[in-house]
């Protein structure tokens, strides 16, 4: 991702960044409250970003660019932190570096290092499950998610009538959103990928930096614009893409897009304590057994992508999964502590 590679000025000079910290723009705080969480070895930079903005109480009118420059070079001396050395810039980019902060002068300094705070909001709700288990939230507007094993959901105590819902999502959950009166958005920020709704049931699967959404009923809008590798000027792929029921869309961490039609019981049946699998390869499942049940899985002499297993459990035990498997492949089965090993039966 770009973000990692960013020092101070360029988060002062990038325009996400600017309407993050402006208060005008609750999804651009809200991705930057996640970013700074999910990736605290840049917190310096940002700190000090949002410092050297606090610092300037006077009207960039009355500055030139020299001069900007010059108490940028002041503040970088006298902070206690390591210094971060400026590149040698050229009249262009000094010039972009002073438009870029005066445009940030200009907008609202309130609350401008909040998402560098322990929570995004003043009040804040955080829901956290454990391995092997589920829980159901009931979301400050009478929406219901469906929290999946090993997943946290964070979200405001309370939703004024003319604000955006916002929920933050790591790990997996299956939403069913409320229409209101007001048509209020809802956004789900599911790592870099930000998924916009009305009034919808979807399934989210947020893990190892790959984004799943299956559409169950209704529309949503997926926004790319944040993911690694996008920029507005990209052709290789979309920057958002409507969605219609019965769609699967995943989008990996390299930011490639895939999309396709599913039968929609099988992303969702988790949700109702059950497991069924549709040719899944025996990979994908194995994920799943690390991510939900908290294991290690090894294998010995499987070829994994390509063995594939179709069935349905009416139960998510996962001792009854390991008992379908080994049946279904011919697997011999050893688990101790928190290790599984799945083997050939005639593998030495």
């Amino acid at each position: 991702m770009k973000y990692l590679n960013y020092s101070v000025e360029d988060f002062i000079a990038d325009p996400y960044f600017q309407e993050g910290i402006s208060g005008n723009n609750e999804s651009a705080a809200a991705f930057w409250a996640t970013w700074a969480q999910d990736h605290p070895e840049k917190q310096p930079e940002m700190e000090e970003a949002a410092r050297f903005l606090k610092q300037l109480q006077f009207k960039t009118s009355d500055l030139s660019s020299e001069e900007f420059l010059e108490i940028w070079d002041d503040i970088l001396t006298n902070r206690d932190i390591p210094r971060y050395k400026l590149s040698p810039a050229s009249p262009n980019r000094r010039r972009y570096w002073f438009s870029a902060a005066a445009v940030l002068l200009i907008l609202s300094m309130t609350g401008a290092i909040f998402f560098l705070q322990d929570s995004l909001w003043p009040s804040t709700t955080v829901v956290q499950t454990e391995y092997s288990d589920t829980r159901e939230v009931k979301l400050p507007d009478g929406s219901l998610a469906i929290l999946n094993s090993n997943s946290q959901l964070r979200f405001k105590d309370h939703w004024q009538e003319d604000e955006v819902r916002e929920v933050i999502l790591e790990g997996e959950a299956y939403f069913s959103v409320k229409h209101t009166q007001q048509h209020q958005k809802f956004i789900v920020h599911s790592g870099d990928l930000i998924i916009e709704v009305l009034g919808t049931e979807f399934n989210v699967n947020n893990r190892r930096g790959d984004n799943k959404v299956m559409l169950e009923k209704g529309r949503v809008r997926l926004d790319m614009t944040q993911l690694p590798d996008v920029t507005a000027t990209s052709t290789q792929q979309p920057l958002s893409l409507v969605m219609e029921p019965g769609e699967l869309v995943q989008v990996s961490s390299s930011a490639d897009v895939s999309r396709k039609i599913v039968n929609p019981e099988q992303y969702s049946s988790w949700t109702k304590n059950q497991l069924i699998f549709d040719n899944t390869s025996l990979a994908e499942i194995i994920k799943m057994i690390e991510d939900n049940y908290g294991y290690a899985v090894y294998t010995k002499g499987l070829d994994i992508n390509e063995l594939r297993f179709s069935g349905e459990l009416h139960s998510r035990d996962l001792n009854l999964l390991l008992s379908f498997l080994s049946e279904a492949f011919n697997l011999q089965i050893s688990t101790t502590d928190k290790k599984i090993i799945l083997a050939k039966n005639n593998a030495p």
